[in-house]
């Protein structure tokens, strides 16, 4: 993704992919276009769609827009985009052919199957003093692991006030949140978590 667009490689018919050599791949720096003043923040699959979470702004907290528009990786458009009254579509997951989302800027969690969006919750706030602030997830920070959604967290500051990363999951069973492990806490600086990756237990 790259603001409104959407950039694809492919390989050459025939040949192995080289990143050094230009004539074994095609590169695609516009495959898609997506509407005027969209941004992509986050891609994911569902089935053969490519899942385009997207924002609006010049920031990701000046407007409350969430969509996401699925797109076959062939056609010339995308299909009928799923919307959301949040600010950006933060992070996208797949499991067992659900789509897992972060969307807002207090750390709503949802799911959709392509076509129905169901909001599961969201990060507990009491911990948080959110009245200045918002949550912070990055595109990468979402993972799973033995049952649960892994969500990396950053609480951004907009008053200059401490700052926490967290690893917060969300049990798909039960539904409950608890914090998994604490990065950083009570520094002045934002703290933010870039990626969340599960390796054996």
């Amino acid at each position: 993704g790259a603001g409104r667009y959407v950039a694809s490689v492919q390989e050459v018919s025939g040949t192995t992919f080289f990143p050094g050599t230009a004539s074994t791949y095609t590169w695609s720096p516009r495959a898609l276009d997506l509407p005027q003043d969209y941004s992509v923040r986050a891609l994911g699959e569902l089935g053969k769609n490519l899942m385009i979470g997207t924002w609006k702004g010049n920031n990701v907290y000046e407007q409350r827009v969430a969509d996401i528009f699925p797109w076959d990786r062939i056609s010339d458009s995308f299909n009928l985009p799923i919307k959301l009254h949040e600010s950006s579509v933060n992070a996208e997951l797949n499991v067992n052919n659900l789509l897992y989302f972060i969307a807002g800027l207090k750390g709503k969690l949802f799911v959709t199957d392509g076509s129905s969006v169901q909001e599961l919750g969201q990060i507990p706030q009491h911990i948080y003093d959110l009245s200045n602030d918002y949550i912070d997830i990055f595109p990468g920070a979402m993972a799973y692991s033995d049952g649960k959604v892994l969500i990396g967290i950053g609480r951004q500051t907009a008053v200059g006030n401490a700052s926490y990363a967290h690893l917060w999951s969300y049990d798909l069973k039960t539904g409950a949140w608890a914090i998994e492990n604490t990065i950083s806490q009570g520094v002045t600086s934002a703290g933010k978590i870039g990626s969340v990756a599960a390796l054996g237990d």
